[in-house]
């Protein structure tokens, strides 16, 4: 039995690793940027960026990001 819910256990913890994560929260975003908090959440309110609104919480896109990137460089924000 112990062996059983050990590989169970096993087999979960594997699968976790597997998980690809599609979004970034503002803190992640800010940290993957090098900016604040604060700026993090101004250029998510940007038209065009490509983030999601799930309630109250806004995420980052992250296979969109590197476009949207590219697509305003030079801009000031």
């Amino acid at each position: 039995m112990n062996n059983t819910i050990y590989d169970l256990a096993n087999k979960i913890e594997e699968s976790k690793k597997e998980v690809v994560r599609k979004t970034l929260n503002t803190s992640e975003f800010a940290e993957l940027l090098g900016v604040s908090p604060n700026k993090a959440r101004q250029l998510m309110k940007s038209k065009g960026f490509p983030a999601i609104t799930i309630g109250n919480r806004k995420l980052v896109v992250i296979s969109k990001l590197d476009s949207w990137l590219d697509e305003n460089i030079g801009q000031v924000f």
